[in-house]
């Protein structure tokens, strides 16, 4: 079964960058959603009033991808090391 990743992370925390070698690794068959995507390209709305608008489509989006993929909860912080902001090992 195909594996779920979701990234957050604040704007320009490389989200985009990591979201691109992901899609690299796994090949052709990698879907990237972007949320600036659903927002701006599909939705065309911007701004605090896209967020909102965006929501319901983005809940869409991931029930689809639940249940059609793997789902694996894990944290890698910004350093590459599993647990919390702080190094923290977090509980999953």
């Amino acid at each position: 079964m195909q594996k779920l990743i979701i990234l957050r992370g604040n704007s320009g925390s490389g989200k985009t960058t990591v979201a691109r070698m992901l899609q690299g690794k796994f090949g052709p068959n990698t879907m990237l959603i972007s949320s600036d995507t659903v927002r701006m390209e599909m939705l065309h709305v911007w701004g605090a009033q896209g967020i909102e608008k965006s929501q319901p489509l983005m809940i869409e989006l991931l029930k689809y991808g639940k249940q059609h993929s793997e789902i694996t909860k894990d944290c890698i912080n910004a350093m590459g090391r599993r647990g919390d902001a702080d190094g923290e090992k977090s509980a999953y």
